[in-house]
């Protein structure tokens, strides 16, 4: 079983930081670092203050994953889809979930106009979730348990 918060409000990173299990999201949570399984929290807001810091550090040090929503550039996106994509593929890389969103670090990139073969047999198809997610601009996420931030 593994859970991600996202988008994580600092409202909801500072309740889990604090043990505080007043919602399911909390609660479920609260488990997760108790039973130390994998519990991602992709934080939504900026800029960050000492609290906020100190909360995320907290939860690291519990063993949890911070994860802002920082899309990098170096893979030159084209779009706002591109934007949303990495910062998918890295939750997903997280979970250990296969994708195609784009290649992982180290993996030659599929050019445009080229077949990269198609998913693998046992590549689950993400693509209705991938659009729904492009739409909303966020995602309510987990592989085993689903969650979402107040």
């Amino acid at each position: 079983m593994r859970m991600v918060i996202c988008p994580c409000s600092m409202g909801t990173l500072a309740a889990v930081a604090c043990g505080l299990a007043d919602n399911l999201i909390e609660r479920a949570a609260d488990v997760m670092l108790k039973e130390r399984r994998p519990l991602i929290l992709v934080p939504r807001e900026t800029p960050l203050s000492a609290i906020h810091l100190e909360n995320m550090l907290r939860l690291s040090r519990a063993g949890a994953v911070i994860l802002p929503a920082n899309p990098g550039f170096y893979h030159h996106p084209d779009n706002v889809e591109d934007l949303v994509d990495f910062v998918v593929a890295r939750v997903l890389d997280l979970l250990r979930v296969p994708h195609r969103l784009m290649p992982r670090w180290g993996e030659k990139p599929v050019r445009s106009g080229e077949s990269d073969g198609g998913r693998n047999p046992g590549d689950p198809d993400l693509s209705a979730w991938h659009g729904a997610v492009s739409r909303a601009g966020c995602c309510h996420c987990a592989s085993s348990s689903s969650a979402t931030s107040t």
